[in-house]
């Protein structure tokens, strides 16, 4: 990773950032009791790809209940 990036490589990142945004506000919105934490992960990559990324940067963690102390 260079410490300095082209002005094009910090709109990239910029528009990924803002797609992330997107898309864990969006399933904040839709978030409810009782959803298993696989369909909230799926639909977290869904949402990222959706808007145009090619996944997520990370692997998601979905975690609630007993086991949202997993880390």
């Amino acid at each position: 990773m260079r410490l300095r990036k082209e002005d094009e490589e910090i709109e990239i990142m910029r528009g990924a950032c803002r797609r992330t945004v997107e898309a864990h506000r969006a399933i904040m919105d839709e978030l409810r009791p009782g959803m298993e934490e696989a369909w909230v992960a799926a639909r977290v990559e869904f949402l990222l790809r959706q808007s145009g990324c090619s996944g997520p940067a990370y692997g998601t963690i979905a975690a609630g209940g007993r086991a949202a102390t997993i880390l």
